[in-house]
């Protein structure tokens, strides 16, 4: 499961999922919930979810979100504006709906609300709330199985803690103490007597070169995310005078696509600046446009190509294939610091 980004054009395909038959009928409108009025069409959505929904332009008044699983579009999750409550804690609340009836009862709503908790936890985030109805038992009952816990508050009491309004009239608060049940995120690097063993699986995602991995460690810094004892990614940077270099970095395949890589690249760049570095370089093959697109999103810039590195003569397989492109050429990047 991955919680990407969407666009406005995003908009109506995610209010037809509202409005789909098995999908509405448990959130709003007759003969379960009369009391709350689905919108009327995509315009009276649009000003609820407004643009800044979809642009991310301000992230604390609110983001939506597509799950995807296994490449394919399964359902929408929002927060709303992040408060902060009477204790001075920050608090939001969740929203999300799946798509249709054809993914219900896959755990896709379950998975995805933890991927948000813990990237709401990250940002700074304490409280994260939601209201189902009490005459939503099924939802009630999934939203406990991911750390949710309801509260006894009427309408007025929750206006007071969260700043907002019941969206029932049987609302259930359900509430999560985020920074009580997800441990920190850790970013930095590793003393340099660090066993290597553990890191190594991670780094084969990103070279296919055994020795080029043993070279950038037998030189180099290991820099690790961990939440707890969960490694959630690894790179290697190495140093040549005022210029640092990112050999390696990748993220564990079950969280790539949430946004630990892009942190432990800052982190990275970050020491090598403090390490006294003008420059960081770092190198990926002309096929890779997952690679390309996010070291230039980390404001890296081609710098040089360099044809027909991915040789055996340099440790590489035969044949590597990417894309249904044969690879052959590396492409260096740098950013000054």
């Amino acid at each position: 499961m991955r919680l990407v980004r969407p666009t406005l054009d995003d908009r109506a395909q995610v209010y037809a999922w509202m409005m789909a038959p098995g999908v509405l009928e448990h959130m709003m409108g007759p003969p379960t919930f009369p009391d709350v009025e689905p919108p009327e069409d995509l315009e009276e959505f649009c000003d609820d979810f407004v643009d800044h929904y979809w642009t991310w332009e301000k992230p604390d008044q609110g983001r939506s979100f597509l799950m995807v699983h296994q490449g394919e579009r399964v359902g929408h999750i929002c927060h709303n504006p992040i408060v902060e409550d009477p204790d001075g804690r920050r608090v939001t609340e969740l929203d999300m709906w799946l798509r249709g009836p054809d993914v219900i009862g896959h755990g896709h709503a379950p998975l995805a609300t933890e991927i948000l908790c813990t990237r709401l936890r990250d940002e700074g985030v304490e409280i994260a709330f939601l209201q189902p109805s009490a005459r939503n038992p099924r939802g009630i009952r999934a939203y406990k199985k991911s750390g949710f816990a309801p509260l006894a508050l009427d309408a007025e009491e929750a206006a007071t803690r969260f700043g907002t309004s019941a969206d029932y009239s049987d609302s259930v608060f359900m509430v999560r103490d985020l920074a009580a049940t997800i441990a920190p995120l850790v970013v930095g690097a590793l003393s340099p007597n660090t066993n290597p063993a553990p890191y190594r699986p991670l780094f084969a995602l990103a070279d296919d070169a055994a020795s080029n991995i043993e070279a950038s460690l037998d030189r180099g810094t290991i820099w690790a995310a961990r939440r707890g004892e969960t490694l959630l990614a690894a790179a290697i940077v190495t140093h040549t005078d005022d210029i640092a270099e990112l050999t390696h970095i990748a993220a564990a395949e079950a969280v790539q696509g949430h946004g630990y890589g892009g942190k432990l690249l800052e982190a990275c760049v970050d020491g090598a600046r403090a390490y006294g570095a003008r420059r960081i370089l770092v190198a990926t093959s002309s096929t890779s446009v997952e690679n390309l697109r996010f070291y230039q999103r980390h404001g890296f810039r081609m710098e040089r190509v360099v044809r027909d590195h991915f040789t055996p003569a340099r440790g590489y397989p035969d044949e590597i294939w990417d894309h249904g492109l044969r690879v052959r050429d590396q492409v260096w990047l740098s950013r000054d610091l």
